[in-house]
């Protein structure tokens, strides 16, 4: 494949710009640093690997229970919290989960809401 010919990284190389030169303020976007993208670019991304470090459902996740290791030491570094104390989730999630939650946490707000003006003083 030709990068200098195919539309895809013609595409890509505009995208890139577009993000360079404009200011976005949209939650569940992410702006990863060039590190990351060379990082997610990998080999890595080939890997499925469901499950928790070190009790993977599928064979062949020995490599890929080591980067998760090592991220999660990492993480746990990054902000001087102890692994005996503290544990980190480090598999990625799509937003769904996230934009769930917030969902679930309002529908509870206006239960609660909705009961405390049906009866006033019991809530």
């Amino acid at each position: 494949m030709n990068t200098s010919t195919d539309p895809i990284f013609t595409l890509i190389q505009q995208e890139q710009k577009r993000q360079e030169e404009t200011l976005a303020l949209i939650p569940s976007e992410n702006y990863a640093s060039l590190e990351v993208m060379k990082a997610v670019g990998s080999i890595l991304m080939n890997k499925y690997a469901e499950g928790q470090a070190k009790k993977r459902y599928y064979q062949g996740n020995s490599i890929i229970d080591e980067v998760e290791l090592l991220c999660k030491s990492r993480a746990l570094q990054v902000f001087g919290l102890s692994k005996d104390e503290w544990g980190v989730n480090v598999q990625t999630l799509s937003g769904s989960p996230a934009k769930q939650s917030q969902l679930n946490r309002r529908r509870i707000c206006l239960t609660f809401l909705t009961a405390a003006r049906a009866c006033p003083g019991r809530v």
